[in-house]
Order: structure tokens, then sequence, then C-alpha cells
């Protein structure tokens, strides 16, 4: 939201993979980088509940 106005809508993983707002990109390139490896390991297990499996 900008200004009381959604400016993206969609799922996470598709709004920090491919944003279509400036407004999106800019407050995303403002955010800490997580460790690579980490930030892979993250998005995992966020999709493995996402589709209702269990991690191993």
């Amino acid at each position: 939201m900008r200004a009381g106005e959604v400016v993206e809508m969609g799922d996470s993983d598709s709004v920090y993979e491919s944003p279509g707002s400036d407004y999106t990109r800019q407050l995303l390139n403002a955010a800490p980088l997580l460790d690579p490896d980490e930030a892979r390991a993250l998005r995992a297990e966020r999709m493995e509940k996402r589709d209702g499996k269990t991690a191993a």
C-alpha cells in the first residue's frame, strides 16, 4: 500500500521475484539482503507448507 491505496497484489513469491510496481521494487531494494542459501531454504520451506507437504 502507498498513501492508502493498494499498489500491488499477488502471492509473496511472485511479488518478491517479479514486482510490477516501481514502488514495490524500491521497498524491496531498501530491505537488507539475506544470505542466499538461507533465503533459498526459507523459500523452500514456505513452498512446502503452501503445497501441504512436510519438510524432510
